[in-house]
């Protein structure tokens, strides 16, 4: 759950990775995933009449996207959106 109350869902392998983008988002969702190495898929759910997201939300977001990947390691990681 993001700081604003938004449920975020984090693909830790393949197959939970292609069920979070192809079978559990929305249009309204953000999609996130470190850029230019493997690792999770991670969804910020934004649903209609929800809270609205706010950069703490993004930022809880990108952080998951980066710890859960090859770029764990890094001081900066580039996520893609």
């Amino acid at each position: 759950t993001s700081p604003s109350g938004h449920k975020v869902l984090v693909g830790r392998n393949r197959r939970d990775n292609e069920a979070i983008c192809f079978l559990l988002s929305k249009p309204t969702d953000i999609w996130m995933h470190s850029r230019g190495c493997p690792g999770a898929h991670v969804l910020l759910c934004n649903r209609r009449g929800g809270p609205e997201i706010k950069d703490e939300d993004l930022q809880f977001a990108a952080d998951l996207a980066a710890f859960y990947s090859d770029a764990r390691t890094e001081t900066r990681a580039k996520i893609t959106t």
